[in-house]
């Protein structure tokens, strides 16, 4: 269980034919150090007859990027009982509305997260579209963007899906802080969408994409090397980035094209 910063861990009681004691292990989460420290133990009473409290496993307890790790532990008889992760970036968070801290629906499989990315899936799917339908490309129709991940800037965790791209073409995402309507820009069939002295590209090493055959795309941003005219910066909690994806075409001659936009308010 989380209690703010406070994570509690123990095995329930269950019929061996054995009584034996066990406690509850509480740890502390410090900001500063982003990890994890062991608070004094919850001794718990002697179960009645017949039942038991597996010991909490002491050891293996430890901290990477702020995830608490409780190691699987195991009763008497040898059988494993399971394990927890905890990451304290979502702990808070009830993103779904539920009235449930997200963390704690992952950990207790109760949240869907079928990509694995410790985000509860109900929640992905962040920011407003608009600027839409674009122009259409050489596989006749708009190409999409979306974003998944986290508003929660220090989570750093945001990434642009394209689909309906024109099948086998490069492209790359760019920013601003602003939204402005730019059609043609450059000679391309699209419409910039975002506008501004603050234009970033994300067009460094392994930024820049290729559609395939499936005519899509995945862009992660690195929210904590952001692409800038200044240079890399830190996105920051409170500011509102716009995001769209210039992509090359052939339609019929070689030209290029752009995505929806997609705006994002940081928390």
């Amino acid at each position: 269980a989380l209690d703010g910063d406070v994570a509690y861990f123990s095995i329930p009681h269950g019929g061996n034919g054995y009584g034996s004691g066990g406690q509850i292990k509480t740890f502390r989460y410090n900001s500063t150090s982003s990890s994890w420290g062991s608070l004094s133990n919850v001794i718990l009473p002697a179960p009645p007859a017949g039942y038991f409290w597996s010991n909490t496993a002491g050891a293996g307890i430890g901290a990477l990027d702020g995830v608490l790790v409780f190691p699987a532990t195991y009763n008497q008889n040898g059988v494993q009982l399971g394990s927890r992760l905890f990451s304290r970036g979502t702990s808070d968070q009830d993103c779904d509305g539920n009235g449930i801290a997200d963390l704690c629906e992952i950990s207790n499989g109760t949240g869907i997260d079928l990509d694995g990315n410790g985000l509860l899936d109900v929640c992905e799917g962040i920011g407003a579209a608009y600027c839409q339908p674009t122009a259409l490309n050489s596989a006749g129709i708009f190409g999409q963007l979306s974003a998944d991940g986290s508003l929660y800037a220090q989570e750093n965790s945001l990434t642009l899906r394209t689909a309906q791209l024109p099948p086998n073409q490069f492209g790359y995402a760019i920013n601003s802080p602003y939204q402005g309507v730019v059609p043609n820009p450059g000679g391309s069939q699209g419409t910039l969408c975002i506008f501004g002295p603050s234009l970033g590209r994300h067009n460094r090493l392994g930024d820049v994409k290729y559609s395939g055959t499936a005519g899509e795309f995945d862009v992660i941003i690195d929210l904590a090397s952001f692409p800038s005219p200044m240079g890399p910066i830190m996105v920051q909690a409170g500011e509102t980035w716009n995001f769209q994806v210039w992509y090359r075409d052939q339609n019929p001659g070689s030209t290029s094209n752009m995505t929806n936009a997609v705006s994002l308010t940081f928390q």
